[in-house]
């Protein structure tokens, strides 16, 4: 007899028939005639009871097609259900588009899970499953009509395994996360249930691993090889002939790529991937691959590795002219820093992408006059100073440093001749009144506006970083740049500079470091503030540490009614002036974001709609330890002059061999007698104490240079428009396993169009991911509309296709967080 009593059949029975809605049919095959003395004392509403005779199928089927084809029928048959192949059963078409019940619990648990009844045999074998609430409150979860007793299965899979998918690409990837956690046998809880047997069987059929005894380890092993080999283009090797895959390579290509690039599994990949690397003793076998073939691969971390030494190689012996895989070193390493892995390695391929611009000697040689050695600087050789800034930069962040001592030495030695060239070509004609000077800065790039301006002063923020600033500032739509350049008075510190950048006529230096502005002292924010004041009364002089902390109110009061606000800011000098030399470099990285982040804040919040960068010096670093060879000797005898470094300011015209001297009194604009002796070359002189590598003072284009970038901001979106891709075929039919595309980059990358990461993949209309991931960067500046098309290839999973369905092309923008989603066609003959 049935476990459960006629209230609760009668109950169920009537949820199927409503008194409203389309017409009903409901078969409930009796086997063992458990209730067929019950049957008709049940009280169904809203239907007829048929009792069907298994012998009298064609009298059933025209009484409830025929004779009354509009009542609901409740279709009583006290025998087994028939077999869904029975092509001689009239009755069977009626069967496929009706409801079935069953009577006993298992059975009104399947019609409350929304599973067909012709799956009872199924879920019987797992019934002690169905015996806990909570595990059947979680399979409820997966409400999706059941249509194979596999789906079945893998939901109580995805129940056991706690995954929010029963996608058995899914979960694998729970169980090889725990498995890459160290867990002892994530295949625990599926084998209670002899599901474990099944989870092989499936992994088989998916992706084409077979063993007698199974095991994670081996399967691990035997995806991550498949994928190797399938990157790699080679035959896999004999001794691993046990792991390789043909058929259904593709399935292993779409899973690992998945897995690697899902968020939520990256951490277990990784883990995975060391892992497996261990097992396979993945060293050697890297050692065995061409590295021009493996310049496509990121299936485990140490491939990187090595090909960044194969880059360190060559450019430690200064070769920047080979190329692996039809590829230069930069264009290398602008696609493998993309990559999985490439993000664990972004400061070794950074270091090497700016070492490249620096090992070869010969590419670094300067030739020509003080005037085309400016114009030069201006528009090209900023970068060689950019350049060694980020390989220091980078080279305190790797991991193995000593992995590119040659390489850092080899730059250190060419970074040190060029500053030295270029210190003789700038100092061999220099004429201070040749070119545009910081002193005449507030006339000419302040006054006579007829908008508010703030100036921002930034100690030391040599003409390099500003560049750096403005290609950051370009991103932002709602901003315009201008950049030209000054240079500093003698010497290049910070008293002087600061007094130049103020309004007046003559600057007078007097011991102890004071420079006068018209006779009126320049030290300190209160007479910086006297002297602006004196020339504008709407002006305002205020410290970068006080505005930044201002709410908006306070900044809006603070800035009522001024016309001109200068703010000084101190990050590069504060750094590299106060025994912390080494993070000089940090410093400067820092004062961009925080400028670049305060000139938004200050047009948002303070409406100002001009800015002028600038800066009283510049200065120069070199990591290395500097040489006595490098040291030039002090001749200065008398205990008033002035000694630093980069300069010595004295009554006496000295004549050391190595330097030059230059009139205060031309510099400043007016008599004082005394000169400024400074090294023609990077040299500093010999001086007690410390602060040998970041220095200022002196008269090289790296401390004089003066950056006066100016920025307007106009009204609108404060991002660039990103640029347009389109697919450009119109066949959307697709017949095969693979398939190439093209896409089209509508704009080219400039002023006002801001490039766009796109990850390409088919899927189903279920979801399910169906073909490998393309990584598309759409950012090409070349304004030759032919050259801005892109191709990708596409292998999709082995599995069944049909014209019936629909596929999508997936345009994931990585930038905006949509999707695009182009339908389909698939077609493959050969199934």
């Amino acid at each position: 007899m049935s476990n459960i009593n006629l209230e609760q059949i009668e109950d169920k029975l009537n949820q199927h028939f409503s008194d409203y809605g389309p017409r009903k049919i409901v078969f409930w095959f009796d086997e063992n005639q458990d209730f067929i003395e019950d049957i008709d004392h049940l009280n169904i509403e809203n239907a007829k009871v048929y009792h069907l005779d298994e012998r009298a199928q064609f009298k059933a089927k025209r009484e409830l097609e025929y004779i009354n084809p509009v009542s609901n029928y409740l279709v009583y048959a006290p025998f087994a259900r028939w077999e869904d192949t029975d092509e001689n059963n009239h009755l069977l078409s009626i069967l496929k588009y009706s409801e079935e019940f069953n009577a006993d619990r298992l059975a009104i648990l399947m019609s409350e899970l929304n599973i067909p009844q012709r799956f009872y045999k199924v879920v019987e074998q797992y019934k002690t499953f169905f015996n806990s609430k909570n595990r059947v409150e979680r399979f409820s979860y997966f409400s999706t009509p059941f249509s194979d007793s596999v789906e079945i299965e893998q939901t109580i899979m995805a129940v056991l395994l706690k995954s929010s998918s029963r996608r058995l690409n899914d979960l694998l990837r729970v169980v090889l996360q725990r498995y890459a956690d160290d867990d002892k046998n994530p295949l625990a809880e599926l084998a209670k249930y002899q599901l474990d047997v099944k989870f092989w069987q499936l992994i088989e059929q998916q992706f084409g691993y077979k063993d007698i005894q199974p095991t994670l380890e081996k399967l691990a092993n035997c995806l991550f090889l498949n994928y190797f080999y399938e990157q790699v283009d080679r035959e896999m090797p004999e001794k691993l002939k046990f792991y390789q895959v043909i058929y259904l390579r593709n399935n292993i290509v779409i899973f690992i790529d998945q897995f690697m690039n899902d968020t939520r599994y990256m951490a277990a990949f990784d883990r995975l991937s060391e892992k497996v690397y261990h097992s396979i003793d993945g060293e050697k076998l890297i050692d065995s691959v061409k590295i021009d073939d493996l310049m496509e691969v990121d299936v485990f971390s140490s491939i990187h590795q090595r090909i960044l030494h194969f880059y360190a190689e060559c450019l430690a012996a200064g070769d920047t002219t080979t190329k692996v895989a039809g590829k230069t070193i930069v264009e290398s390493i602008d696609k493998r820093e993309k990559l999985h892995f490439g993000h664990d390695y972004k400061y070794d391929y950074q270091l090497l992408k700016h070492a490249f611009y620096l090992v070869n000697e010969e590419a670094l040689k300067v030739f020509g006059t003080t005037k085309e050695l400016l114009q030069r600087y201006e528009q090209e050789l900023y970068w060689v100073d950019t350049h060694y800034r980020k390989v220091v930069w980078n080279s305190d962040r790797v991991q193995e440093k000593q992995a590119y001592d040659n390489v850092l030495s080899l730059v250190e030695m060419n970074y040190t001749r060029f500053l030295d060239q270029v210190g003789k070509i700038w100092n061999e004609s220099l004429t201070m009144g040749n070119y545009p000077s910081i002193r005449n800065f507030y006339d000419q790039s302040v006054v006579n506006k007829s908008v508010r301006t703030v100036v921002i002063i930034s100690d030391a923020f040599r003409f390099e970083l500003a560049k750096n600033l403005q290609r950051q500032l370009d991103k932002e739509k709602k901003f315009n740049s201008e950049i030209k350049s000054c240079l500093s008075v003698l010497p290049s510190v910070t008293e002087f500079g600061k007094a130049a950048l103020l309004p007046h006529k003559e600057l007078t230096y007097e011991d102890g470091a004071q420079v006068l502005a018209d006779g009126q002292k320049t030290n300190g924010l209160v007479n910086r503030n006297e002297v602006l004041q004196n020339k504008n009364a709407q002006s305002l002089a205020v410290n970068f540490e006080d505005i930044v902390a201002m709410n908006r109110k306070e900044l809006r009061n603070l800035m009522s009614g001024k016309g001109v606000i200068y703010i000084y800011h101190d990050q590069v000098d504060k750094n590299g002036d106060h025994a912390n030399e080494k993070a000089v470099f940090d410093a400067c990285e820092k004062a961009i974001k925080e400028i670049f982040k305060f000139i938004q804040r200050m047009h948002n919040a303070g409406s100002v709609y001009r800015f002028v960068v600038t800066a009283d010096h510049g200065f120069i670093y070199r990591r290395s330890k500097i040489a006595e060879a490098d040291k030039i000797e002090n001749p200065s005898a008398n205990k008033e002059d002035r000694v630093e470094r980069r300069f010595i300011l004295s009554k006496n015209d000295y004549t050391e061999m190595g330097t030059k001297s230059y009139s205060l009194g031309k510099i400043l604009n007016n008599d004082d007698p005394r000169n400024i002796c400074v090294p023609i070359t990077s040299s500093i002189f010999k001086k007690a104490g410390g602060g040998q590598n970041y220095i200022h003072g002196g008269a090289s284009i790296q401390e004089m240079l003066i950056p006066v970038l100016e920025i307007t901001a106009a009204k609108g979106s404060s991002a660039k428009e990103p640029i347009s891709v389109e697919l450009t075929t119109n066949n959307y039919h697709i017949i095969g396993l693979s398939t190439s595309l093209e896409f089209y980059q509508k704009q080219a990358v400039d002023e006002n169009y801001a490039s766009v990461s796109y990850r390409l993949y088919f899927e189903d209309e279920q979801g399910e991911r169906i073909s490998n991931e393309v990584n598309y960067v759409a950012n090409s500046k070349d304004t030759n509309a032919n050259r801005r098309f892109s191709k990708f290839d596409f292998e999709f999973v082995n599995r069944k296709y049909t014209v019936e369905e629909t596929y999508y092309l997936i345009m994931e923008n990585q930038d905006a967080g949509f999707s695009k989603r182009i339908k389909f066609i698939i077609d493959n003959p050969f199934d």
